[in-house]
């Protein structure tokens, strides 16, 4: 699978928006054919970003190499809520919530946004321990953070 990360660029390009695209300049007719293209995205993203930490952390040394279980259990919860939950969720589906029960939804989408920073922030500090073959901390490496996130096709 990793032969994959290897594919000439504009292939790879053409394979991680391609999905994004349709999802983006076509109109629909129903809500089911959008949510099986927005799975279909959501999904290629994932395995880009599960092999691109794979690829990575082969290169980093053993003395320094960070544990990937918490970016692989943030990158699945992330993956639930993006990619399956579409499918899960019809459109027009509204939840009230009053009270402590209100305070208390807020939770899941706070932890969200934090697995969301946190898949980000692990790739950066992979690919900063194996170009620098030295523990970095976050100040150090915010740059790589950011082009994961906006650039994360040309890393």
């Amino acid at each position: 699978m990793i032969r994959f990360l290897t594919l000439n660029r504009i292939v790879l390009f053409f394979i991680l928006t391609l999905p994004w695209a349709v999802l983006y300049f076509y109109s629909f007719e129903s809500y089911g054919s959008y949510a099986i293209w927005n799975f279909l995205a959501f999904t290629i993203v994932f395995l880009w970003l599960f092999l691109l930490d794979a690829a990575i952390t082969q290169r980093v040394p053993p003395r320094i190499r960070p544990s990937n279980k918490f970016f692989r259990v943030n990158l699945i919860i992330v993956y639930l809520v993006t990619g399956l939950g579409p499918l899960y969720f019809l459109v027009g589906d509204t939840f009230h919530f009053v009270g402590l029960k209100a305070v208390l939804s807020l939770i899941p989408f706070i932890y969200l946004c934090y697995a969301f920073f946190a898949v980000f922030s692990h790739l950066s500090k992979v690919l900063t321990y194996a170009e620098k073959r030295d523990p970095v901390n976050l100040t150090s490496r915010l740059g790589e953070l950011f082009s994961f996130m906006f650039f994360f096709i040309g890393i």
